[in-house]
């Protein structure tokens, strides 16, 4: 019985060409990367979130570890570090300390180690500890900070300014087949774009892309570096698509689950996402969409990680699929910005039963049919 209960909760990644200290370390250099560019955009807001989040997230692992006559060891203490740095950068930096402070001690007591720890998780602990500090304090996810300033433009000296989303923007003025252009060119028109936007546009339009022949419109750049509001990980998609290499290359993430993800999602969106603009099918800004509201960071992060993503090829693809089209259906009719957290934490509460039912066939064995 000892062995069978082993074999049930070993890590996945005990199969895998990574060891368990590599796996951490890769993950720890990814969120490492991401809290400097947030420190970077927005100073000591988000060193005090991500501080919190961190004491929460790894506190709560040293505790734990005394009562079990233990102490933490050091791949435990990556581990620890590179979780507790991740779900702060699932807060805004104008956010109050506590509200990551109690996620981090919630994700790591109740998730992390409700079921047996790091090879018993039924959920990712981050994106559960974001999802119960939304519903606990739901006006504290009501205002995102945008980084230096306002998303008019620069703000003359102030390091930061809240508002809402690109989401949550376009959910106000009613996208709703009353403006006929895509939504970042009704961003774009109303001056809702950063400053540092037009600039970049403007260097990249003059130099290597018009010797492409390509023409970048507004809005673009800004988002691509970070100039725009929503959780500190997710803004700057340049820096998520440098961090997925790295993920995908160490295979210290699942990238079948990226790419299926990913794919059902825009092709979805396609087909469905320009009902807001323009109220027509197949008309659907894809770009905007995978740019936006958190989808890149959850698809490249946490959706593909080694201990939340199902064991088997198919139940791989399955897993990613309905995550998509959970993430298109919030998208569209849910509240904005939220989709695609919620949408991963339901996929994942379904990992269980796709390792229970979705097998690879055993070779050589020929199944009966029950008569």
């Amino acid at each position: 019985m000892g062995d069978i209960r082993q074999s049930f909760f070993t890590s996945p990644q005990i199969n895998g060409t990574l060891a368990k200290s590599g796996l951490f370390l890769t993950r720890l250099l990814v969120a490492g990367l991401l809290s400097t560019w947030g420190l970077v955009l927005f100073g000591l807001q988000a060193l005090w979130v991500l501080g919190a989040a961190v004491l929460g997230y790894t506190g709560s692992e040293v505790v734990l570890a005394r009562l079990r006559r233990g102490s933490p060891s050091r791949i435990a203490w990556m581990e620890s570090l590179s979780g507790g740095l991740l779900l702060g950068l699932l807060f805004s930096p104008g956010i109050h300390p506590l509200i990551p402070l109690a996620a981090g001690v919630f994700a790591q007591v109740i998730i992390r180690w409700g079921f047996g720890g790091s090879t018993g998780m039924w959920m990712s602990p981050q994106l559960g500890g974001q999802a119960i500090a939304m519903i606990a304090w739901p006006l504290a996810f009501s205002q995102w900070t945008f980084p230096g300033g306002t998303i008019l433009g620069s703000s003359g000296g102030v390091d930061a300014v809240t508002g809402g989303t690109t989401l949550s923007y376009l959910r106000q003025v009613g996208l709703s087949g009353t403006i006929s252009r895509s939504p970042l060119q009704a961003m774009t028109a109303s001056g809702e774009t950063h400053g540092v936007d037009a600039s970049v546009t403007e260097w990249l339009n003059r130099g290597l892309l018009n010797d492409l022949g390509i023409n970048l419109p507004e809005g673009y750049a800004g988002r691509f570096l970070g100039f725009q509001g929503g959780a500190m990980g997710e803004i700057s998609i340049l820096l998520i698509l440098v961090c997925s290499i790295l993920l995908i290359s160490r295979r210290a993430v699942y990238g079948r689950v990226s790419a299926w993800y990913l794919l059902t999602f825009g092709l979805g969106m396609f087909v469905f996402g320009g009902l807001e603009s323009t109220g027509r099918l197949f008309t659907g800004d894809v770009l905007f969409h995978l740019i936006n509201g958190g989808v890149l960071f959850i698809g490249f992060i946490f959706l593909p990680d080694l201990t939340s993503a199902p064991q088997t090829r198919l139940g791989q693809v399955i897993y990613a699929v309905v995550a998509a089209g959970l993430t298109l259906v919030f998208r569209l009719f849910g509240s904005p910005g939220v989709g695609a957290g919620f949408a991963a934490l339901v996929a994942m509460i379904l990992v269980p039963m796709l390792d229970i039912y979705v097998v690879p066939r055993v070779f050589g064995v020929q199944t009966r049919r029950m008569v």
